[in-house]
């Protein structure tokens, strides 16, 4: 099977017929893990929350993505203490 994350093109959601900038559930149901949205991603942000409490985006699809994204980061050593020390967060 797959074990990769899909990732967005640059605002390339809102191509998608019934998509716009700020919103895109066809997007997210389809599997992509990662919108790439710039400057403006707090609307973007809670039009998907909004979307995903009335249930046109579905949480086992959230959690499909959160799953992909979270090995990736595990995979490359994002979440290791010195990765993390450097970003200065702290160990808990």
């Amino acid at each position: 099977g797959f074990t990769g994350l899909v990732v967005g093109d640059w605002w390339g959601h809102e191509e998608v017929d019934g998509c716009s900038r700020f919103l895109c559930e066809q997007a997210v149901e389809a599997g992509v893990d990662v919108m790439m949205v710039v400057n403006e991603w707090r609307p973007y942000l809670q039009h998907t929350i909004s979307s995903a409490k009335k249930g046109d985006i579905t949480a086992e699809k959230i959690d499909d993505s959160v799953r992909r994204i979270l090995t990736v980061k595990a995979l490359y050593g994002a979440m290791t203490t010195p990765t993390l020390r450097a970003a200065g967060i702290k160990e808990r």
